[in-house]
């Protein structure tokens, strides 16, 4: 088995073990810190993300994303783990190091909260 069909093999796993429906959508993160991202899809107990912030597979991060709506605007914050990371060629708009990185990662907790 070659590293490509390893890849695919991979990939196909990982469709197959969601079990959840994913929307693929492009919304602003908040990763604290004045770190930002671009989501690229989404669902009930995962994400996938663009962003210039390294973090490592297992390690816990914090995110915002912020939606209007006509009743006002709402705040969903997450708590999740990071499953995978992969450099990304395209997408989101490269930082000033030139880095953009793809973050997979499992929501452990969220909780929306209305904006003010």
């Amino acid at each position: 088995m070659t590293a490509e069909n390893t890849r695919t093999d991979n990939a196909l796993t990982e469709r197959i073990n969601r079990g959840e429906k994913r929307l693929s959508a492009a919304f602003p993160l908040n990763l604290g810190g004045g770190a930002i991202g671009i989501t690229r899809d989404v669902s009930a107990s995962g994400i996938f993300f663009e962003t210039d912030v390294i973090n490592e597979p297992g390690s816990i991060i914090h995110f915002a994303l912020t939606f209007d709506g006509p009743g006002g605007g709402m705040t969903l914050n997450c708590q999740a783990q990071v499953l995978r990371v992969e450099p990304q060629s395209s997408g989101m708009a490269a930082s000033e190091s030139g880095k953009r990185i793809g973050i997979a990662a499992k929501i452990i907790d969220s909780k929306f909260e209305a904006r003010s």
